[in-house]
């Protein structure tokens, strides 16, 4: 297995140094399986979802309108006489 390991190593490289594809064999896919490639891949594909999906929620924030809202504030009971005595004085 170490061999077949080295040599695919090597058709890899050759490919990424040459700017060519590479055409895979079942048996190349079935190292890289056996290698935990397959797993790496996956998890690289994870993580890339993970941030797309954190980018659209970004995104989306940016593109809702702010609202900003004064705080309520509830009359007190002096608040309303005064209101009254001065609607008295009119």
């Amino acid at each position: 297995m170490s061999d077949a390991i080295i040599e695919l190593d090597r058709k890899i490289s050759r490919a990424i140094d040459r700017g060519n594809g590479v055409k895979l064999s079942i048996a190349d896919l079935d190292l890289l399986v056996s290698i935990g490639s397959i797993d790496a891949l996956k998890a690289g594909a994870s993580k890339a979802l993970t941030e797309r999906a954190e980018q659209r929620r970004r995104e989306r924030e940016e593109r809702r309108p702010t609202v900003v809202r004064s705080p309520v504030r509830r009359a007190s009971r002096e608040d309303a006489k005064e209101a009254l005595r001065l609607a008295r004085m009119i």
